[in-house]
């Protein structure tokens, strides 16, 4: 089956949130990278912010990335100029890796920005 990239559903949530944490959790170094990873599970707060893109093969997450397109995810940060978004939080199931996951989040993103404007 083919890997496919959409929205997230909030069914999803709690899965694609642990997928992105697992994504960096072999990079993490200290209490503030502990936290980090928290945020980075956080789907559901992202989603009520920004767009966040799944790649999903036979039911099962393999990816996200998180597009701020309207809003940012961190409220400190300034608001994102006219016509520009960015890409967040991109993460890939470790076993999933090598398999053309990520260049279908990133592709899957440029579109959406693209669609956006």
């Amino acid at each position: 089956m083919a890997i496919e990239v959409r929205p997230v559903r909030p069914d999803e949530y709690a899965e694609a949130g642990r997928v992105t944490a697992d994504a960096y959790r072999e990079f993490v170094d200290g209490d503030a990278w502990e936290r980090y990873l928290d945020e980075l599970a956080d789907v559901e707060g992202r989603a009520e912010v920004a767009r966040v893109l799944v790649a999903v093969e036979d039911g099962r997450v393999l990816g996200t990335s998180t597009l701020e397109l309207d809003g940012r995810i961190d409220g400190d940060d300034p608001p994102l100029p006219t016509g520009e978004a960015h890409i967040r939080m991109l993460g890939v199931a470790p076993g999933a890796r090598g398999r053309g996951v990520a260049r279908a989040l990133i592709d899957a993103s440029f579109a959406l920005a693209r669609e956006a404007g």
